[in-house]
């Protein structure tokens, strides 16, 4: 893990019911850290969707080493763009010992890439997500 530059902040993103409910053990968060979290607790994204997923007993939180320093390139490079990471808890399922774990889990991704997208409004919005694995196996 790498040092964080503010506080990091978790804001759960809400799915249709019907997936929350099939898959009640799962959720998708997007990530922010300090005043750059006031965005995304109100629900406004603008940058290009990054998301982050943890592999095999992994943690949701992983994800601040990677946002966290392109957070702060971002900034200090005075970018164009910026990337709006959103991250995976998968409640530390061992996926690579079950296939039916990776299954299950690579139909809540498909559900997760929607929901990311439909967060997005207006003429620029994306149409595809940047995926970003993290230890398979």
């Amino acid at each position: 893990m790498t040092y964080m530059f503010e506080y990091p902040h978790y804001v759960k993103v809400g799915l249709p019911e019907r997936v929350e409910r099939l898959y009640e053990d799962y959720s998708v968060y997007s990530y922010g850290e300090g005043k750059h979290a006031n965005n995304l607790r109100h629900g406004k994204y603008f940058g290009i969707p990054v998301l982050f997923i943890p592999g095999n007993a992994g943690s949701h939180e992983q994800v601040r080493s990677l946002a966290s320093v392109a957070l702060r390139k971002t900034i200090d490079d005075e970018t164009r763009f910026h990337f709006d990471f959103f991250t995976v808890d998968f409640s530390g399922e061992y996926s690579a010992i079950y296939g039916g774990t990776l299954e299950k889990q690579s139909s809540y991704l498909q559900h997760c890439i929607e929901g990311i997208l439909s967060l997005y409004k207006g003429e620029n919005r994306p149409t595809s997500v940047v995926l970003v694995g993290h230890s398979m196996v």
